[in-house]
């Protein structure tokens, strides 16, 4: 019993692993912006064409005062 939970632990960490190998983050440039259409700038890009991507937009550190 305790080696079926081992295994079946261990095969959700692979694939929980594996999940997030493949969210994988490109640093790109927006260089155009017409209507809905936007048009970036990658390097070293896996993308291919009508590939869905999710974008957000770069978080801008803020600084409270009193």
């Amino acid at each position: 019993m305790k080696k079926t939970v081992a295994a079946v632990l261990a095969a959700a960490f692979v694939a929980a692993a594996a999940v997030a190998f493949a969210a994988k983050t490109e640093t790109c440039k927006v260089t155009a912006v017409d209507g809905d259409t936007v048009t970036m700038t990658c390097e070293k890009t896996e993308l291919k064409v009508d590939t869905q991507v999710k974008v957000q937009p770069k978080a801008e550190k803020k600084i409270e005062g009193c």
